[in-house]
């Protein structure tokens, strides 16, 4: 998906999303997600001088999960999560990343009419 947004300089940045989701149902007690976004911002910055050429100032982020959820019975769910995330901009070019594994087990209350 492509947008364009107001910069405050009567410029447009451009920022360019890609996106991917998956499921996977192994059976009725295994399932498998993905989920993979990626961003890209491009935002025109004013010249520094009358001299001097315009520059662009880049964006890029990452976030990336894959999880596992293995329902034990129907009120406990065993979920294995791996993401990770990564962000640069510049210039100057600054980059950042994380990287995250957890796993949770999650009791359900089923509801019950009175």
């Amino acid at each position: 998906m492509r947008s364009l947004q107001p910069t405050g300089y009567a410029y447009l940045a451009r920022q360019d999303t890609y996106s991917l989701k998956g499921a996977y149902a192994r059976s009725e007690r295994l399932d498998f997600t993905l989920d993979v976004t990626r961003q890209v911002s491009r935002t025109p910055l004013p010249p520094q001088g009358p001299a001097l050429p315009s520059v662009n100032s880049d964006a890029h982020y990452l976030f990336g999960q894959l999880s596992m959820n293995w329902h034990w019975t129907d009120q406990w769910v065993l979920s294995l999560r791996a993401l990770r995330v990564q962000n640069s901009y510049g210039p100057p070019t600054v980059n950042a990343a994380s990287t995250g594994i957890s796993v949770d087990l999650v009791r359900q209350f089923l509801r019950m009419d009175l």
